[in-house]
């Protein structure tokens, strides 16, 4: 819960700024990951990181309470390099990995924002900028950061020319968008040139539009499995409430 201004109740304690210098600089350059549905045992987590990101000048691990693994890299490099090659699967369940920050909410019951890669298909050249990519991701979700590749053609303007691939925090609230239509001005002026950009996602996960979260789809919704029966009037079932519980029985003909 974040409260802004300066209106704190009296019984609440107030960190200094002191100790969140020191706790940025104790988490700097790490990742917070966790598991949907059932978690991976912390000794197999450990022994996978340690070997896989090895050459990202990973560092350690450790886990709280909650369920929640805190990974830490020597450079801010290394920390982006994992997250550029993910997903990371262990034991076939997906790594979700987000970048840790001071303020960041943690829980894993009501997922409602998670960071996936994107392959944007047919980016048309005049859109190959930091400005360009933005405007596109930014009908995606949350624009993370591009990977090296798609950093270079920005910036040089000449590289890959296939995809551009960028990290984004999509949403539960709506279904995930299946392209992104972008209007390129013509040279005289004389209108615009609409291009269709495809979207692939490199790990979807499952998403429920009735409870607006990740972890499940419709098929598999606890509201649908707890939905009451009803009967309908031409059933010949008729309902009594007694004690807060409802009795079905047949009606008398």
């Amino acid at each position: 819960m974040a409260v802004r201004g300066d209106r704190i109740d009296k019984d609440i304690v107030v960190a200094s700024p002191s100790l969140e210098q020191i706790v940025n600089k104790k988490f700097a350059n790490s990742l917070v990951g966790f598991f949907r549905g059932k978690g991976i045992a912390f000794p197999l987590v450990q022994i996978y990181v340690s070997r896989a990101w090895k050459e990202f000048g990973f560092q350690k691990i450790m886990r709280d309470d909650d369920g929640f693994f805190y990974f830490k890299f020597e450079s801010i490099k290394g920390m982006e390099q994992v997250l550029e090659q993910g997903p990371w699967l262990i034991r076939n369940s997906p790594l979700i990995l987000n970048k840790w920050s001071v303020n960041m909410s943690l829980s894993k019951d009501d997922v409602k924002k998670v960071p996936v890669w994107v392959k944007m298909l047919k980016v048309p050249v005049v859109a190959y900028t930091e400005d360009g990519l933005s405007r596109i991701t930014s009908q995606i979700g949350r624009p993370i950061m591009v990977d090296s590749f798609t950093s270079e053609m920005c910036d040089a303007t000449w590289g890959r020319m296939g995809y551009a691939r960028a990290l984004i925090e999509i949403s539960a609230d709506k279904a995930l968008k299946q392209e992104v239509v972008m209007a390129v001005p013509i040279e005289d002026g004389a209108g615009h040139t609409l291009e269709r950009i495809k979207l692939e996602y490199e790990w979807k996960p499952p998403l429920c539009l009735e409870c607006h979260v990740f972890g499940h789809d419709l098929n598999s919704c606890p509201k649908k499995a707890h939905e009451a029966v009803k009967p309908s009037s031409n059933s010949g079932l008729e309902t009594k409430q007694q004690d807060g519980f409802t009795t079905v029985t047949h009606k008398k003909k």
